[in-house]
């Protein structure tokens, strides 16, 4: 599952909006119900188990992204690895 959500091994040559809207939904739901908590409770001990920590603090370093990715896609990204490192 990580390696969908990396940035860098997507099929697509730059990473689109929507993987870092499924990954801070999933870590970070907006839903506080009993079921949703769960759930992101589980996907985020799953996420570390499978090294996501890593993952995330792999795209804030120097050349992780592409520098010809846009400049909203690139803040997007970096302020979601930074809410998710919270």
């Amino acid at each position: 599952m990580l390696q969908i959500l990396h940035p860098l091994t997507l099929p697509h040559p730059h990473p689109p909006p929507l993987w870092r809207q499924v990954l801070s939904s999933k870590l970070m739901p907006v839903v506080r119900d009993a079921a949703t908590v769960q759930s992101a409770k589980t996907f985020c001990e799953e996420f570390l188990n499978a090294d996501g920590l890593n993952l995330v603090i792999g795209v804030l370093q120097k050349d992780a992204i592409p520098s010809d990715v846009d400049y909203d896609t690139r803040q997007g990204v970096y302020a979601v690895a930074l809410q998710l490192l919270r």
